[in-house]
C-alpha cells in the first residue's frame, strides 16, 4: 500500500509541474511600427526644404489705365431738340448764360426758368443776321454756331432784359464769344464765334432747366 501511494504521489507532482509550464500561455504584445519621418531642415524663409509647398494661384498682372482723355463724341450736323413738358403752356424764360472751360472743350450753357425748357436747333450757319433789323452778325471766330429756341423770351413782362448783356466772352479754346441776336415774338437767337468748324454736342438738363453745348478745342 505504501509503494502504491508513493506512486501516486510521484505522478500528481509530475502533472502539476506540467500545468504550471504550459497551461496559461502569455498573452501576444501587437506591436506596430511607426513610419519613418523624414527628417528636414528649415529654409531662413520658414519653409521647410524637404516639404512641398501649397499650390497658389499666379496673381494677374496690374491691369494699365490709360491716362489718356476719352475722345469727345461730338458732331457738326445740326442738332433739334424738343420743349420739355410739350405742348408748352407758357414761353419759357431765359434766365442766365454762362460759359466755361473743361478738359477737352468749351461749354455754353442756357438756363431757363423752373418749369418749361424750349424747343430749338443748334448748328453752324455761314450767313447769321439781327431778327428785325436783318443787320448781319460776326462774332469773333472764324464760324458760327448759331443756337435757336422756339417759344421763349429773354425779357420780362415788363420789357426787362433777363441777360445783363448781349455779348458774353468765351473761354477762348474753342468758343470765342456769344452774341444775342433775336429776343422778339417769342423767339430767342444766340451766335457763338467759334476757332474752326469744330464737333459739339447738346446736352439737355433738369433741376434747373438748360440746354448744355459742349465744342470741342
Amino acid at each position: 500500500m505504501k509503494l502504491i501511494a508513493l506512486l501516486i504521489a510521484i505522478s500528481f507532482s509530475a502533472f502539476a509541474v506540467a500545468c504550471d509550464d504550459g497551461d496559461e500561455p502569455a498573452a501576444a504584445t501587437a506591436t506596430r511600427t511607426a513610419p519613418a519621418v523624414q527628417p528636414t531642415s528649415v529654409a531662413p524663409g520658414g519653409q521647410p526644404t524637404g516639404a512641398i509647398p501649397p499650390t497658389r494661384e499666379a496673381s494677374p498682372p496690374p491691369r494699365e489705365v490709360s491716362p489718356t482723355t476719352p475722345a469727345f463724341q461730338g458732331s457738326t450736323d445740326s442738332f433739334g431738340f424738343s420743349a420739355s413738358p410739350e405742348p408748352a403752356a407758357d414761353p419759357a424764360l431765359l434766365v442766365d448764360v454762362r460759359v466755361g472751360a473743361h478738359d477737352g472743350f468749351d461749354r455754353i450753357v442756357f438756363e431757363f426758368m423752373d418749369g418749361q425748357r424750349p424747343s430749338g436747333l443748334v448748328g453752324y450757319k455761314t450767313n447769321v443776321v439781327q431778327c428785325g433789323s436783318g443787320a448781319p452778325v460776326d462774332p469773333a471766330g472764324s464760324h458760327t454756331l448759331a443756337v435757336h429756341f422756339d417759344f421763349t423770351n429773354a425779357h420780362t413782362e415788363a420789357g426787362q432784359p433777363t441777360i445783363p448783356s448781349n455779348t458774353v466772352p468765351g473761354p477762348g479754346n474753342s468758343i470765342i464769344e456769344s452774341e444775342r441776336t433775336c429776343d422778339f415774338e417769342a423767339v430767342v437767337e444766340w451766335a457763338a464765334g467759334v476757332d474752326g468748324e469744330q464737333p459739339f454736342k447738346v446736352t439737355l438738363l433738369q433741376g434747373p432747366n438748360r440746354v448744355v453745348i459742349d465744342v470741342a478745342h
